[in-house]
């Protein structure tokens, strides 16, 4: 579900429980969001900032949806960017609100409650849209994010157990066991983002494959380094 880009969203709805909820799983997934309550501001947020996607309530007292849609593709309302997509939200899933919706100029429509899955389908649909027109897009930041969290006890407890097994396979002088505890650790290093931890184990690692042997000092340094990121 995670996207390759960071996409810059504005979400209009008049509910602020749906926009904390829409908020939250936008920032999960990477991306940024910004939150009005209102049609009128949600134009004048598009007059001072370039937006990537706006995701836009249709049923809101004032200026609904629809309207606030059909104001942001005219030329002459002053929106710095007048096509950005825009895709609908709405309680309504019948076909007629989808065509209303596409008439008004939206690039597509979400019906409410709105899903992490169908979430990530209108991401899609913006980012494609956006490629299109040549916009430049930022890079997602929760690619880079561990897959793992250092701080969880398991995490803790499975390093210093994969330590430990290198330690016997070290004093046992069985290399191919030496070489795949070695890789266990630096494979779950490398997922809590321990760059240290992986990056002294794959140094370890590679001067067994290359016929060395690690030193007694070596092996000790780096139950250190373990220990010191667990303490």
């Amino acid at each position: 579900m995670v996207s390759p880009w960071s996409l810059s969203v504005l979400l209009v709805d008049d509910v602020s429980l749906n926009r904390d909820i829409v908020a939250r799983m936008l920032s999960g997934l990477g991306h940024r969001a910004e939150t009005v309550p209102t049609g009128s501001d949600a134009l004048e947020r598009g007059r001072q900032q370039v937006f990537d996607l706006v995701l836009m309530d249709v049923h809101m007292p004032g200026l609904d949806g629809l309207e606030t849609t059909r104001c942001w593709r005219d030329p002459a309302a002053g929106l710095l960017d007048p096509d950005t997509p825009v895709i609908a939200l709405t309680a309504d899933g019948r076909p007629v609100g989808r065509t209303l919706a596409l008439q008004a100029g939206m690039n597509g429509c979400l019906t409410k409650p709105v899903g992490l899955a169908q979430l990530s389908g209108a991401i899609d649909l913006a980012i494609s849209l956006q490629l299109e027109r040549g916009i430049d897009l930022a890079p997602n930041p929760a690619l880079l994010r561990p897959l793992l969290d250092a701080a969880d006890p398991a995490v803790s407890r499975g390093l210093l157990a994969g330590y430990a097994r290198i330690r016997v396979d070290w004093r046992s002088q069985e290399r191919q066991r030496l070489l795949g505890s070695l890789h266990a650790l630096k494979g779950c290093a490398g997922q809590t983002g321990m760059a240290r931890i992986q990056a002294r184990v794959e140094r370890l690692e590679t001067r067994v494959w290359q016929g060395g042997w690690p030193s007694r000092r070596a092996i000790r340094a780096l139950g250190r380094v373990i220990r010191s990121v667990n303490a």
